[in-house]
């Protein structure tokens, strides 16, 4: 029995167990004079690491009390600590998140939720209206920085790896510094994953492709299957500010024929797309986890369409492989990066029309090298003289990301600050000029400048509070 000192509101417990073992089943009860007592709920352990029993609402309670039995082993169980949580803990979708993640091995489910620091680079063309995407260090993919995201692992010998569990990983921007992000990670088995993504520029609407290949650099013949997951997470982290909870929240989920390609409609909106109609996909509203629990358990999600009203559900691709040494395959996938809201579109254009689906792969590798090109003609204006290059290679990358960069939610001033000598040092006077003047725009009568800037067509002044 616990005495809280004074009435708290009670969202959620937490119970650590040791390694002498863990109880099967916990009542617990809460009062506010030590003598009435009512339900709070009941844990039903099955894992034996923690449990956690979250209500919808938070409770006032001063006494909280525990009540054990059904224990896991002969000798009893064992207690490690208790955790009380308060109206944060409650059975909020984040909250539900985290109890997942912490209980999936690391990697399964985006660090953020295990209160680590993700590092990403930003996929852009080189044109006004090209695509502003995302790809993170272990190779998570976002369309823009408010859409859900699509994570790969990869199934083998009974376990789901990400990259977390690679013996190496390598990340590199292509075109010697420009915004085409790719990530390879290698696993002890000698499967090495390789992730590219690439803004296509020109595209009638704001289009990503992002390129797979497995590749078995082993000695012997491997089978598993790749995966990818769509999830109602962000990849950048919580901020501050309205609409930064870190969730894209995915109440309905389907997929569905266009074409030569099977696109995946989130909420009613086309979201990714693969040219292979024939590809898996199963998708399912949260459960103790997302979609990736089927294949933690050696299962694959069978329903065509999912809904939640939580905002939680979830989906996946897969393809299975049987690689010899040496072999490899591959899958692009193609990314709505859209950010304004427009009415849905009746026929996402995922590809060009002269590009036949089973072509696609081939027409990536030929765009990547074009943008590269592209980029390196808009950077080639920086040439400083520094010794170290390294660090040469670090400018070309942040002027390449900056002059990408659209800032279609609004920018802050460290960031315009930093793309306006970008653009000078590019030879871009008149965009340099533009931006100062829409920077001085914003400044108050009394001096104040905003410590961010608004989008485009949007007063300056409003956005100051």
């Amino acid at each position: 029995e616990l005495d809280l000192r004074r009435a708290k509101p009670l969202g959620s417990l937490r119970v650590d167990w040791g390694a002498a073992g863990f109880a099967s089943n916990v009542v617990v009860e809460t009062s506010a004079d030590g003598t009435n007592w009512t339900s709070f709920g009941r844990i039903q352990a099955q894992t034996g690491d923690f449990d956690v029993l979250m209500r919808a609402e938070a409770a006032p309670a001063r006494f909280v009390r525990l009540a054990f039995s059904g224990a896991s082993t002969p000798d009893g169980f064992e207690v490690a600590g208790l955790a009380l949580r308060g109206e944060e803990g409650t059975a909020q979708p984040w909250a539900m998140l985290e109890v997942a993640a912490q209980h999936a091995p690391p990697g399964l489910y985006p660090d953020v939720f295990r209160q680590r620091q993700t590092y990403w680079a930003v996929a852009a063309g080189p044109r006004p209206g090209d695509a502003e995407s995302l790809l993170d260090e272990w190779g998570t993919f976002a369309p823009q920085a408010a859409a859900a995201t699509l994570a790969p692992l990869i199934a083998l010998d009974g376990e789901l790896l990400s990259a977390q569990q690679a013996a190496e990983r390598e990340h590199r921007l292509g075109g010697d510094g420009a915004p085409l992000p790719e990530t390879t990670w290698t696993l002890p088995s000698g499967l090495a994953l390789r992730i590219r993504a690439l803004a296509r520029s020109g595209a009638p609407l704001p289009t990503t492709w992002v390129k797979y290949e497995l590749a078995n650099e082993s000695l012997m013949a491997q089978t598993g299957r790749l995966v990818w997951v769509v999830r109602p997470v962000r990849l950048p982290a919580p901020g501050p500010g309205p609409g930064r909870s870190g969730l894209a929240p995915i109440h309905r989920i389907r997929a569905t024929d266009a074409g030569d390609w099977q696109e995946v409609r989130v909420n009613d909106a086309p979201l990714f797309a693969v040219p292979r109609r024939d590809l898996p996909f199963g998708a399912a509203p949260f459960a103790d986890g997302d979609a990736a629990e089927y294949f933690r358990r050696g299962e694959t999600p069978s329903a065509r369409v999912a809904t939640d009203d939580l905002g939680l559900a979830s989906a996946a691709w897969w393809l299975d492989f049987a690689l010899e040494p040496g072999a490899q395959t591959s899958l692009v996938v193609a990314a709505n990066a859209r950010t304004e809201a427009l009415p849905s579109v009746r026929r996402f254009a995922w590809g060009p029309d002269d590009v036949p689906a089973a072509a696609v792969a081939e027409a990536f590798d030929r765009e990547w090298v074009d943008a590269a090109w592209a980029w390196r003609s808009e950077t080639s204006r920086v040439h400083p003289r520094i010794a170290r290059p390294d660090a040469m290679d670090c400018l070309r990358a942040q002027v390449g990301w900056l002059l990408g960069r659209r800032a279609a939610e609004g920018e802050s001033m460290e960031t315009a600050v930093w793309r306006v000598a970008a653009l000078l040092r590019a030879g871009q006077t008149e965009t340099a000029r533009a931006w100062i003047e829409r920077t001085a725009a914003g400044v108050r009568t009394n001096g104040w400048v905003p410590d961010r800037l608004p989008p485009a067509g949007v007063s300056a002044h409003g956005m100051l509070g």
